[in-house]
């Protein structure tokens, strides 16, 4: 979902939420392979980014309304 975000905001205001997101995404995972001692704060750190993520997105209603398919009838 982060991607198709990103890749829908040519053009507009960069939204780093998302970009943060996505890097989480990649790197924490990444990231707790190699640092045992400290893997459960690390996904409890890539939660708290996803969670802050998914409650922007449902709390934005009108910035929705400007998606294609989404749209009002």
């Amino acid at each position: 979902m982060m991607v198709i975000r990103l890749a829908m905001n040519r053009g507009k205001k960069l939204d780093w939420l998302s970009w943060l997101g996505l890097i989480a995404a990649i790197l924490i995972p990444l990231a707790m392979f190699n640092i045992d001692g400290y893997a459960g704060l690390l996904q409890r750190l890539m939660f708290a980014i996803s969670f802050v993520w998914v409650a922007r997105e449902f709390s934005a209603p009108s910035t929705r309304a400007s998606i294609p398919g989404n749209a009002r009838r």
